[in-house]
């Protein structure tokens, strides 16, 4: 939450004003600014959200505190994403259930780029785990130094079309089960 809150904004106006800026000796006057801030900030019309590079280790900002994970998702259930592209590349997660509590208010995720990631554990233990990835076509995995087994278990247990991992030899793979 705090780092979309971060990178789109929390929702709320902000009156700007009409402020002069001097560029090159030239006086110019913002315009637009606000519009694209409101657009943005509306979380839930979002189609494709970016939290890459933003140290997101999970849903939680606080994991040491009783039940804040369970808290966590049920707020990020809550927003109504209709998101169908979220890039969480280069972050600190380190597990599947920490990728599963992230997209789990995201039911029409599509494409979802993990790179750079160093996911340690890809099974999980939950059994809603499966769940927020059920529309799930491209799944990118980059940058993870990722051994084959690893890689092949998720191919058979995602419904992704598509699992690309370039940097273990350019592996890409399409999956062997029939997808609607």
């Amino acid at each position: 939450m705090a780092a979309m809150t971060r990178k789109y904004g929390s929702g709320e106006s902000h009156d700007r004003g009409s402020q002069a800026l001097q560029i090159g000796g030239k006086e110019v006057e913002e315009v637009g600014f606000d519009l694209i801030t409101q657009l943005q900030s509306a979380w839930s019309d979002l189609k494709v959200i970016s939290l890459s590079g933003l140290c997101i280790r999970g849903v939680s900002a606080e994991p040491w505190l009783p039940d804040s994970r369970g808290v966590a998702r049920t707020q990020i259930a809550s927003l109504g994403l209709k998101c169908k592209e979220l890039d969480l590349s280069s972050n600190l997660l380190e597990n599947w259930d920490d990728v599963a509590d992230v997209c789990i208010g995201m039911p029409d995720l599509q494409t979802l780029k993990l790179n750079g990631n160093k996911l340690q554990d890809l099974h999980s233990e939950a059994e809603e785990v499966e769940h927020p990835f059920l529309q799930l076509r491209e799944l990118s995995l980059a940058n993870m130094a990722l051994q084959w087994d690893n890689v092949s278990q998720l191919n058979c247990t995602l419904p992704a079309e598509r699992i690309s991992d370039t940097l273990n030899q350019g592996f890409i793979s399409v999956h062997p089960r029939a997808v609607p």
